[in-house]
């Protein structure tokens, strides 16, 4: 299994120490499901839904009590994390430990061996104290209260894992350094926008006293010097009034973003794209999929005909288009 070498671990640790502690628990779900995966493949267990294969396992001997309350706790704080947006900092420190003690009876197999109590410096909140894997509480006799039949089992974890992670860090200097760029041009704009008309005038101004010099005020009525600049001004004020006409803008055409769907009805099966009649797992009403593709059906069995196409936990995937709706959103 992949992350059994501690990559999995690694990536949880810096999630929780930048605070993305949402993301965190949703990852110790995903990673959760592939290690009961494998126990399922070992013992030749058939995965049915992740809370009835972890009871399966148990009911087989092969994980104890202690493994079965640690695999049911991370679903729990997976399914709230999904469905209810959870946050909490100690619920991500407690899904990271249980998933650390139960990769590392995975890799022994068996046999006895103390907890690695290594310590994960991870970032304890706003007044920076880091702190080890041993200060942390974990509350697993809570969470192992909740049974498996909590009702939020058959969770879209294709969702989950493939939803846009946060960008974590906001202290970047370059957004700053951007802004100031942004700020300053517009500043100069504006200064140029008022200043060039203003020199125009003066230009025109001066041009027309070249062009026009003052004469003796006996020889040179008063009206026609009036009419000349009036004239003038006339003149100025068109061309400063052509000179700030703002040029027309066009917008940029939208595109529509692509359907996306849900699932229509409770435990609905969702089955393998290269192995259509074995059933991959079951997902519950409401849970979004994503895009869909109609299914290629080259089984020779017509009942595949009418099947949509997407991804789900990495894998390709087929659900019944009477099962599927548009989602909201």
């Amino acid at each position: 299994m992949a992350n059994t070498n501690g990559q999995g671990l690694l990536e949880l640790a810096d999630l929780i120490s930048r605070r993305e502690y949402n993301w965190g628990i949703v990852r110790s779900r995903v990673y959760e499901e592939e290690l009961v995966h494998n126990y399922a493949d070992e013992t030749e267990t058939e995965y049915t839904t992740l809370a009835d294969t972890i009871d399966e396992l148990w009911k087989k001997g092969v994980i104890n009590d202690k493994s079965r309350e640690n695999l049911h706790g991370i679903r729990v704080l997976g399914n709230k994390a999904v469905h209810e947006g959870d946050n909490d900092p100690q619920d991500a420190k407690d899904a990271y430990f249980m998933l650390k003690e139960e990769l590392q009876v995975f890799a022994d197999r068996g046999n006895v061996a103390d907890n690695d109590r290594t310590p994960v410096m991870i970032n304890a909140g706003n007044n920076g104290a880091e702190i080890s894997e041993g200060e942390v509480y974990i509350r697993s006799n809570h969470r192992n209260k909740e049974n498996t039949q909590d009702g939020s089992e058959d969770i879209d974890m294709s969702y989950a894992a493939n939803r846009r992670r946060p960008t974590g860090n906001t202290k970047s200097g370059g957004n700053s350094k951007n802004k100031k760029k942004k700020t300053s041009g517009f500043d100069l704009y504006s200064v140029l926008k008022i200043l060039i008309p203003v020199l125009i005038v003066v230009l025109l101004i001066i041009l027309i006293k070249s062009l026009f010099p003052k004469k003796d005020p006996v020889t040179v009525p008063e009206t026609s010097t009036a009419v000349e600049t009036e004239a003038a001004t006339k003149e100025t004020e068109k061309e400063t009034e052509e000179t700030t006409t703002p040029a027309p803008t066009t917008e940029a055409p939208t595109t529509a973003a692509p359907a996306k769907y849900q699932i229509k009805g409770e435990g609905v099966n969702i089955r393998l794209a290269d192995n259509p009649s074995q059933v991959y797992t079951q997902l519950g009403n409401g849970t979004v999929i994503g895009e869909v593709t109609d299914f290629k059906n080259n089984t020779g069995d017509e009942k595949y005909d009418d099947f949509a196409q997407f991804r789900y936990d990495s894998k390709d995937v087929i659900v019944s288009k009477k099962f599927i709706e548009k989602a909201s959103n």
